[in-house]
């Protein structure tokens, strides 16, 4: 194998000063976080890139991603920069390419790098590049000002046909991400949760559920984090939901000793009128059974048996609380 130096060799043939616009643009609110995306505009058909790319204010790039790895091709898509003359690996018997390699010339991070990325060919060639794309993605570690300079050492930019212009605009800003603030769900329903949610580009995160007879089920009863808290586009919020004490054996979510500690408390406030529940256990039978048609309402004594029995045994009930 050998390095196709060559490649850039015959591509720098031609002066290299090309009437190309080289900017970075900031892509701060599509969750990308400190992501700028390289893009370019030339007034006629470009051959190959040799740029140095620097950051300001002590910031580093720890990253960049070429828009495309391999030969450019019409029609599918595919059609850019993606040969890579510094470091592509050619098969010495077959031609074929054993390795693109990548377009940054020397490592990361650093505050500047050189990339180099080409494409091979000529005028009139449907496979070409077109006038305006992007070279790729730079990430940073900081918001920073991205300065392009021309590598002339290297070839700089090299049209097609072309023999004289220069680099117009180049460079632009990455900014640090917009945080936002979490908005409150407490006493919203879960599908209301989640619209809040993504009306502010964050998401919905885990869902658990406890029981609660102070509020309807279904509804918000804590959030995680909590309302007014900034966050990066994209975080997730976690939720807990409310439920009743409606017994439903095909429901997932069993009822533990906090949900019954709860009940405790509930039945014995005078304020709630000591209302029973209406989901029973059979007073003959052991307290981990269900049965809906019995007779006998759980009361305080019962519920603290269950306890003191769920404590000896250390096994959650077979009955379940309705939560959705």
């Amino acid at each position: 194998m050998k390095k196709l130096s060559l490649i850039l060799a015959v591509l720098l043939l031609v002066p290299a000063m090309a009437a190309v616009n080289v900017t970075v643009t900031d892509n701060d609110g599509t969750g990308a976080g400190l992501v700028g995306t390289v893009n370019y505009a030339a007034d006629a058909n470009v051959s190959a890139f040799a740029l140095t790319i620097s950051v300001d204010g002590g910031a580093v790039i720890t990253d960049f991603t070429p828009a495309l790895v391999g030969e450019s091709k019409a029609g599918t898509g595919n059609q850019g920069y993606g040969i890579f003359p510094g470091s592509i690996d050619i098969n010495d018997t077959t031609g074929d390419v054993n390795e693109y390699g990548t377009p940054v010339v020397g490592t990361l991070p650093a505050s500047s790098m050189i990339i180099e990325m080409g494409a091979l060919y000529g005028p009139g060639d449907a496979n070409r590049p077109g006038l305006s794309g992007t070279l790729g993605t730079i990430e940073v570690d900081k918001a920073c000002h991205v300065s392009v300079a021309l590598e002339p050492v290297r070839g700089g930019i090299v049209y097609t046909t072309a023999t004289a212009a220069a680099l117009g605009t180049s460079g632009g800003d990455i900014q640090a991400q917009t945080q936002v603030a979490v908005p409150n769900l407490v006493g919203m329903n879960n599908p209301g949760s989640a619209t809040a949610l993504t009306s502010v580009g964050l998401v919905k995160g885990t869902v658990t559920y406890q029981l609660d007879l102070t509020m309807a089920a279904g509804l918000v009863k804590t959030q995680n984090p909590v309302a007014g808290t900034m966050v990066d586009p994209g975080t997730a919020v976690a939720v807990t939901i409310s439920c009743r004490g409606d017994i439903n054996l095909d429901s997932s979510h069993y009822v533990n000793k906090t949900d019954i500690t709860a009940l405790i408390n509930y039945i014995a406030n005078p304020a709630n009128g000591a209302t029973a529940p209406t989901w029973r256990i059979p007073a003959a039978s052991a307290p981990a059974m269900n049965n809906v048609n019995n007779d006998t309402y759980v009361n305080k004594t019962d519920i603290t048996a269950l306890i003191n029995f769920l404590a000896q045994n250390g096994v959650a009930p077979t009955w379940r609380v309705v939560c959705q």
